[in-house]
């Protein structure tokens, strides 16, 4: 348990190490969520509802995926990419854990000071704004956040994974976070899609990502949908943990250092 501590405290101290970009961020997102009350203001206009959904409804909708997608944003596949190029790399095989883990909780250092100084501020704003007390839905939220990061690490992952067969992943990176926006809800609320890419998407990794965790939020009553999201999550989790796991024990055969 301890060598786990030492990598999740070493991701902390790795954030607050750049104490200015946690400022800017939050800074710039709340400028961010500032245009988009703008903006979805003026696309409800005299509109009561779209989609059966009230622009607070909406907005609250926003506000929740615009700080779960700063949260989830732990640039696991940069760092990946970097160490891979540059033969950094080398130095997580002398530790006594798989590769795979030690991204993860360092991942998990970073996101819990995001957590802490942003996103339990919003949720619990929320949480009041809704009249939704802290109760088994918030339990259910917790855990299904767990799942959502593990989901965006493993992508993340298998991501930066495909350093080993190239120098540079600038472009699948932006193509990946582009897809992974649209398709869990970062962009728009999934309840604005049509009907069939909606029940399309309930399969795809991707809702598990932003939209399921956000539901559960805001559902009072625990039924039989939201079991079924948390399934649908925790089958992805497991999936595309062993893909990562797998891919990335074939690629790195292909792994070069040259040097002394």
């Amino acid at each position: 348990m301890k060598k786990y501590t030492v990598l999740i405290l070493a991701g902390v101290k790795t954030s607050f190490k750049y104490r200015f970009k946690i400022i800017t961020s939050i800074l710039f997102n709340s400028i961010y969520l500032c245009l988009l009350y703008f903006v979805w203001r003026s696309i409800y206009n005299d509109k009561i509802t779209i989609s059966g959904l009230t622009f607070l409804q909406t907005y609250t909708y926003m506000c929740i995926s615009t700080v779960l997608t700063y949260l989830y944003n732990s640039r696991t596949d940069w760092k990946m990419s970097m160490r891979i190029v540059n033969g950094s790399i080398i130095s997580y095989y002398t530790k006594p854990l798989p590769v795979q883990l030690q991204f993860f909780f360092e991942a998990i250092g970073n996101v819990c000071v995001i957590f802490l100084l942003v996103v339990m501020p919003v949720v619990l704003v929320v949480l009041r704004i809704r009249q939704l007390g802290i109760y088994m839905n918030f339990v259910f939220f917790l855990f299904s956040l767990l799942l959502a990061f593990t989901i965006n690490f493993c992508m993340e992952y298998i991501v930066g994974t495909i350093a080993f067969f190239t120098e540079s992943l600038w472009g699948i990176i932006i193509l990946k976070n582009t897809l992974i926006s649209f398709f869990s809800g970062g962009l728009i609320p999934l309840r604005l899609f049509p009907e069939t890419m909606q029940s399309l998407l309930q399969w795809f990794p991707f809702r598990c990502i932003i939209d399921v965790p956000i539901s559960i939020l805001f559902e009072p009553n625990i039924g039989i949908d939201v079991i079924f999201a948390l399934i649908v999550q925790l089958t992805w989790a497991v999936v595309l943990v062993l893909v990562s796991q797998l891919f990335f024990k074939i690629s790195e055969k292909v792994l070069t250092i040259n040097g002394g």
